[in-house]
């Protein structure tokens, strides 16, 4: 069975404003029973150039796992690394592909997951300037949702 994936894409560019994309990939559905989905996930512009730029199959690889990781709990594919960023994990070819991320519970009825960046591991433990370029990135995303929501007001 073919399921058909969309993932929202924010980019922000250099005028700060705000655009969605979506990404259109089809995957074989990783678990056909279940389909409830745990948490959206939008793509940072640094997160979705980097799955534009790898090979097909690869970034569909990619993908599949994070469709999985939606749908059911598993630490192999997407598990918290250190204050509040996690890591989606996809070995793939021999090569240890890692997008980093985070939570964003600021709505309640849309849980999402933001992809900050990503990269390719060489190393057994993921080096600590991505995780600190991750907890920098979250830092902004937040401070850049609060401004827009004073904004509004």
């Amino acid at each position: 069975m073919i399921n058909e994936l969309f993932a929202i894409v924010k980019i922000n560019d250099h005028r700060n404003s705000l655009h969605l994309t979506k990404l259109f990939v089809s995957l074989p559905d990783p678990t056909e029973e279940r389909m409830d989905k745990l948490f959206d996930i939008w793509f940072l512009e640094e997160a979705f150039e980097f799955l534009r730029n790898l090979d097909k199959k690869h970034y569909e690889k990619i993908l599949f796992n994070i469709r999985k990781a939606q749908i059911e709990q598993d630490p192999e594919i997407f598990k918290k690394l250190k204050d509040d960023i996690w890591e989606f994990r996809t070995l793939y070819q021999g090569l240890n592909y890692r997008l980093l991320s985070f939570w964003d519970r600021t709505n309640q009825k849309n849980i999402l997951v933001v992809a900050t960046h990503g990269f390719i591991k060489k190393r057994r433990k993921v080096p600590e300037r991505e995780i600190q370029k991750a907890k920098q990135i979250r830092m902004k995303y937040f401070m850049d949702k609060e401004r827009a929501k004073r904004k509004k007001k």
